[in-house]
């Protein structure tokens, strides 16, 4: 039998040094592990996707690429063909009207690969020419019966007791098609686990404080679990053109990790501040319930050339927060917050023809995070739902 180990080479070549060097694939912020999204984590988050298909040279091509790959943590050797198996969830926003209850839909898959092997799929669950073939759960039904068009996916590594373990080789990206022949791409967020486990050891879950029978992941940077996120973005920014030549619009996905899947949630607040390029300042708010796509103007009619005098400029956020609202189970103050700028060009005000996205920046500052999945069990409970 031929069985090889991935970077053995090298290995070899270090092997000296193996037993000194410690993985950081974690920073420290005051005690804290801080996730490093440069480099491979034990979870993937993919901040933006679109159901829907576009013709593309004649073939029908899914409006998002999901791509997932894994390779060799560092300093692990790992055997040619290792399976990975990863657990997925589509989560979408919830709507802030008081029938629907704040819930924010979600529904879970797995997806299996082998470390240096790649899985491709999309919200369609539509075969992709050229692409292995994984079978994907499609994404919730909103609390009104009406089709989750739009959403974050959030992935981590699993055991076949399907426990989450630390697993730091988790890559991806996503492609997102605005019309046949525009599309951008973004890299995917990744988040690494506790750096003193163990690859494969479990993640340690945390017991649910309102329902004793449910746990979560914990995103806190503390021993046994995930390292930190932050709560506060900031960036550049173009600002929405309905005069021309060249049109513009731009939007902002926000999320937070904050999330009782298939609950109701708390509300979550984003202060911000724009400025122009000779510095005049345009504050404004938004929330959102779990997820939310905002488009500038939309929500400040003020965030305009026209208004802000330049075509580009930038913002910072206030800490993402929750605020209670009445009757629903959730924790209140600062939360967590990722996301994605994406921009459109165009010569009509269909800005349709060019489109391009980036990742803000964060201020370091980590926010203990906790991320109920809708089928966890309580530590001590059976491990399977």
């Amino acid at each position: 039998m031929n069985f090889m180990m991935k970077s053995a080479w090298s290995a070899l070549l270090l092997l000296p040094a193996l037993g000194l060097a410690t993985p950081a694939s974690a920073q420290a912020t005051g005690g804290v592990q801080l996730a490093d999204p440069s480099e491979p984590g034990s979870v993937i988050v993919y901040p933006k996707w679109r159901s829907g298909t576009v013709s593309v040279n004649g073939v029908t091509l899914p409006q998002t690429e999901i791509e997932l790959g894994a390779v060799c943590p560092t300093g692990v050797l790992c055997p040619e063909h290792e399976p990975i198996k990863v657990r997925f969830h589509w989560v979408c926003g919830g709507s802030d009207k008081i029938d629907n209850k704040y819930i924010c839909p979600s529904s879970d898959f797995d997806v299996f690969l082998t470390v240096d092997g790649k899985a491709v799929f999309d919200p369609e669950n539509k075969p992709i020419t050229g692409s292995q073939n994984h079978h994907v759960s499609l994404p919730p039904l909103n609390i009104d019966g009406t089709p989750c068009t739009r959403g974050y996916l959030i992935g981590y590594a699993v055991n076949i007791n399907d426990q989450p373990i630390k697993f730091d080789g988790l890559i991806g990206d996503a492609v997102i098609r605005n019309t046949a022949s525009s599309a951008s791409a973004y890299r995917a967020i990744t988040i690494q686990a506790d750096t003193a486990l163990k690859n494969r050891d479990t993640i340690g879950l945390t017991a649910d404080q309102f329902n004793a029978n449910q746990a979560s992941l914990a995103f806190d940077g503390q021993p046994g679990h995930y390292a930190a996120v932050t709560g506060q973005i900031n960036g550049d920014v173009k600002y929405d053109d309905a005069v021309g030549p060249i049109f513009a619009a731009t939007n902002f996905t926000l999320l937070t990790l904050d999330v009782r899947q298939n609950q109701p949630n708390y509300p979550t607040i984003v202060n911000l501040d724009f400025w122009s390029e000779d510095e005049v300042i345009e504050s404004t708010s938004l929330h959102f319930i779990c997820y939310g796509q905002f488009q500038l103007s939309a929500f400040d009619p003020n965030l305009t050339i026209t208004q802000m005098g330049f075509r580009k400029g930038t913002f910072q956020s206030g800490p993402a927060f929750k605020t209670p609202i009445g009757g629903i189970a959730d924790n209140a103050g600062n939360v967590t917050l990722l996301g994605l700028i994406h921009t459109f060009e165009g010569g009509t005000t269909a800005v349709g023809d060019r489109t391009y996205m980036y990742e803000p920046y964060n201020n370091s500052i980590p926010v203990p995070t906790r991320f109920l999945p809708p089928c966890f069990v309580a530590p001590g409970q059976p491990t399977k739902c």
